[in-house]
C-alpha cells in the first residue's frame, strides 16, 4: 500500500496529462513513495518493463514532464538517471 496526500491526488486529477505521462508518473511514484524514497535511481529498461512503454517514448515523455515541471532529474550516475516528484505542485506548467 502506498500512502499520497490529498493535495498529490488534486494535483494529478487536474492536471492534463497523457497516459503514457500517467503511467511514468505512477512509475516514479510506485519507486519512491512505495519505497520510502524521495528520489529514485532508475533507468529506462526498468521503466519500460514497469509502464510497458518503449524507451524511446519514455525519453520524450520524461522530457515533456520535466518541461512541465512535473518531475525533477536529479542525478545521472552512468547510464541511470535520479527522477523525483515536484511536490511544489504550483509550479506544474498545463
Amino acid at each position: 500500500m502506498i500512502k499520497l496526500s490529498a493535495k498529490l491526488i488534486d494535483a494529478l486529477t487536474k492536471a492534463k496529462l497523457s497516459g503514457r505521462q500517467y503511467k511514468l508518473i505512477l512509475a516514479i511514484v510506485k519507486k519512491t513513495y512505495g519505497e520510502n524514497k524521495r528520489v529514485v535511481n532508475i533507468s529506462l529498461k526498468q521503466l519500460e518493463a514497469i509502464t510497458g512503454i518503449d524507451r524511446g517514448n519514455i525519453s520524450k515523455v520524461l522530457k515533456d514532464l520535466e518541461a512541465k515541471s512535473v518531475i525533477l532529474t536529479i542525478d545521472k550516475i552512468g547510464g541511470i538517471y535520479s527522477y523525483k516528484l515536484n511536490t511544489d505542485y504550483n509550479t506544474w506548467i498545463f
